[in-house]
């Protein structure tokens, strides 16, 4: 709904004209189903990049703490935390990347770009938890 279209039945509300009334709800209606419709790509979405985000600084702390000579226990402590997000990163980026795909005829929009982020994310983390459990090996 453009700007003059609200306005338009701003003023027509605002008169009272009970059909303006039932012409408003509609496209608040029709706005508000466009708007949720596809909530839950976007939710797993956002969710692998906040769990991808936790991999990489647990990462980093990780590395830093073998240059900082953290002790054996606090390393195995990241090394185990590190695979319990990075498991979640893998469920939610792939869940992500099937959902777009699955929707991607439905929409409008080109989805491409988010496929593909969902799937560099995917075996990013992958190759990342291989190494971790390489590395949860020799501890």
């Amino acid at each position: 709904m453009s700007g003059l279209q609200g306005f338009i039945l701003f003023r027509k509300l605002m008169s009272k004209d009970r059909y303006a009334i039932i012409g408003f709800m509609r496209v608040l209606h029709r706005n508000k189903s466009r708007l949720f419709k596809y909530w839950l790509p976007a939710l797993l979405r956002k969710t692998s990049i906040f769990f991808f985000t936790n991999v990489m600084l647990i990462l980093f702390l990780y590395i830093l703490g073998s240059f900082q000579e953290f002790t054996d226990s606090t390393q195995v402590f990241l090394l185990n935390f590190l695979n319990m997000i990075m498991v979640l990163c893998i469920f939610s980026s792939f869940f992500s990347a099937i959902s777009y795909i699955y929707i991607s005829p439905f929409r409008k929009k080109n989805v491409i770009f988010k496929i593909i982020l969902s799937l560099v994310i995917f075996s990013f983390t992958i190759f990342f938890y291989i190494l971790i459990n390489f590395l949860m090996v020799w501890f």
